[in-house]
């Protein structure tokens, strides 16, 4: 940079010439060749792009956070509809555990009790074996006794010429 100069001093013609050339190549610079409005274009296409990215985000979140149409909104009443929907099939399933616990039960449940009339029908298949065994006994005797009656009748009354 050149020095400063005071009025009163005379200048000769090279250092004329090269202040002269410093002050082109400063006026030919980027500032003053169009720099400042490509810089103030700049700013402005910016500026633009931010106000429409400001103005996509609040469209966004006006759609997500909306009371009554944002998809917030929306999600909350497809879930109720489901809860709604479903209640039905929970009281069923509700039925149906209740069922299986009172099936499984371990004193008074229905398997507890089919274990009971299991023992029971066990016993009297063997009370039934015990009176077929007494039944055939007796019709052995009654057949045996009849037999000795008739062996006797004819030992005793039919004689054979």
């Amino acid at each position: 940079m050149a020095r400063s100069r005071r009025p009163s001093e005379k200048i000769n013609d090279t250092e004329l010439a090269h202040l002269v050339g410093e002050i082109h190549d400063k006026l030919e610079g980027v500032i003053f060749n169009g720099g400042f409005e490509t810089l103030s274009q700049n700013v402005q296409n910016m500026d633009r792009s931010l106000r429409e990215a400001i103005g996509k985000i609040e469209d966004l979140h006006r759609v997500v956070y909306e009371p009554d149409d944002g998809l917030f909104a929306r999600v909350k009443r497809v879930e109720s509809s489901h809860r709604e929907d479903l209640k039905p099939l929970q009281s069923q399933l509700d039925t149906l555990i209740e069922w299986k616990t009172q099936m499984t039960a371990p004193k008074d449940g229905f398997v507890a009790r089919g274990d009971s009339d299991h023992h029971a029908v066990e016993q009297l298949v063997a009370w039934k074996g015990r009176i077929i065994a007494l039944g055939l006994s007796a019709t052995g005797a009654t057949l045996l006794m009849v037999g000795k009656m008739i062996w006797d009748f004819v030992s005793n009354h039919v004689t054979l010429h």
